[in-house]
């Protein structure tokens, strides 16, 4: 075995590896975007405290040069009364101290005489259950298809990511294959 191809045998498992991980990740990402209204159970009680957090996040790259980014993440929690259970959403609003959409939840779930709350059947044992969705007196707060579409972007540009690997490693294993498969090769007479 020569030293070329030990390294192209190298390049070849590291193309499905990642490829199978951020194919993996993908579907792990989009995991709301499948969630359906009957695989939904709803909570409706008395608001009992609500509140946002901002916090600065910051994260530092390593190597040569040394770069620092920090950005706001905003959190709204909320609990409900005769439930044991604390409800949150959270997002990174980038340089803003102000999140005006979790502040508009806010001020319509302080208003509301019920709120109802929308959790996975299976989260719904959880201490601190996913939101899916939020009514304060039968007025939508967050819809399900603002939480189902949050990650899809992203989830769809790691997938083509993790195909084009896979797509690479298929065609360094056998790329006479390849070519015949997506009509490349020129038949010869």
């Amino acid at each position: 075995m020569s030293d070329n191809s030990f390294w192209r045998k190298q390049n070849q498992d590291s193309a499905l590896i990642f490829g199978l991980f951020l194919v993996g990740s993908a579907i792990w990402l989009a995991q709301p975007t499948f969630t359906t209204k009957t695989s939904l159970t709803e909570i409706k009680a008395l608001l009992d405290t609500a509140y946002i957090n901002v916090v600065t996040v910051s994260s530092t790259s390593g190597g040569y040069v040394h770069y620092t980014s920090k950005s706001q993440k905003s959190t709204l929690a909320f609990t409900l009364k005769n439930c044991n259970k604390t409800f949150s959403i959270s997002e990174n609003i980038g340089d803003n101290f102000f999140d005006g959409n979790y502040d508009d939840i806010l001020n319509g779930l302080e208003e509301s005489h019920q709120v109802t709350v929308w959790v996975k059947t299976d989260d719904t044992a959880s201490f601190n259950p996913n939101v899916y969705q939020i009514f304060g007196d039968d007025n939508p707060l967050l819809a399900l298809e603002t939480v189902r579409n949050k990650d899809l972007g992203i989830s769809i540009y790691i997938l083509v990511l993790g195909l084009m690997c896979l797509t690479l490693w298929f065609w360094s294993k056998s790329p006479d294959k390849f070519k015949k498969l997506f009509g490349l090769k020129k038949n010869v007479q």
